[in-house]
């Protein structure tokens, strides 16, 4: 499958073709969702490394085609017949320090 990925701030398409593995290491945060005007969907994750004081701020974008297929595949429960990894979701990632 190709798709336009109107958040991509080079605007190139993106395959959506990759199934994504799992992380290998683990990290404490949180997650807060906002919906934006344009019905996209930002994650803000922080993250806390063990031994920081600080934390780092990971944003996800989602653009509006693509929020039915992440609230599917968190909906799904693990029972369910699904692939043992999730199918790629297109989305835009901003990762840095978080602004005051």
């Amino acid at each position: 499958m190709r798709a336009q990925h109107p958040t991509t701030p080079n605007g190139r398409d993106t395959e959506v073709t990759e199934v994504l593995p799992r992380a290998s290491g683990v990290v404490d945060g949180v997650i807060g969702a906002v919906s934006n005007q344009d019905g996209s969907v930002s994650l803000h994750i922080r993250i806390s490394m063990p031994g920081r004081v600080d934390s780092d701020l990971i944003e996800v974008i989602l653009p509006h085609e693509h929020t039915e297929a992440l609230a599917e595949a968190i909906a799904t429960p693990p029972s369910a017949a699904r692939a043992p990894r999730s199918p790629a979701i297109p989305c835009t990632v901003g990762v840095g320090p978080p602004h005051p």
